[in-house]
């Protein structure tokens, strides 16, 4: 997967229910949460690579626009650790909601998700209504810490 600078998406809609960045190095993982998050209303846009997402999140800071969710498998292959590219994502938005997103169940992080810098977790393979909630949860976070 590689959206290049030449294919960022844009912001569709201001009636969409929020901007989804979803960083994941599956396909399939990544064709299926567009389709069953785009049905509910959200705008979902990809990066298969911790260096991808960060593009994006800083292309998007320099048009003034931000995604309203982060959902990051935190084990990508040759990438940086779950802990190192959460922290690098936060330094580029700091109020960031991240969920961090595995299959493995046991990782340590995945436990403690608050104390990396993550507001919810996902454990693969997710169900869409624990999809829905905990975006929802995380959109709600952001909002209340806003206020």
């Amino acid at each position: 997967m590689n959206t290049g600078a030449k294919n960022y998406p844009n912001f569709p809609h201001d009636d969409c229910r929020g901007y989804i960045l979803l960083i994941d190095d599956e396909d399939v993982v990544v064709d299926v949460a567009k389709q069953v998050l785009g049905r509910y209303g959200y705008h979902v846009t990809a990066a298969g690579s911790g260096r991808e997402a960060a593009d994006l999140m800083r292309y998007f800071a320099d048009i003034q626009k931000r995604f309203d969710v982060i959902i990051m498998d935190i084990s990508l292959p040759g990438e940086l650790s779950g802990k190192k590219l959460v922290e690098s994502l936060l330094e580029i938005d700091p109020d960031a909601a991240v969920i961090a997103s595995s299959g493995h169940t046991d990782d340590p992080l995945m436990h403690k998700f608050n104390d990396y810098g993550f507001c919810g977790k996902l454990i693969k393979p997710y169900r869409t209504g624990e999809l829905i909630a905990v975006i929802e949860d995380a959109k709600n976070k952001l909002v209340s810490v806003a206020l």
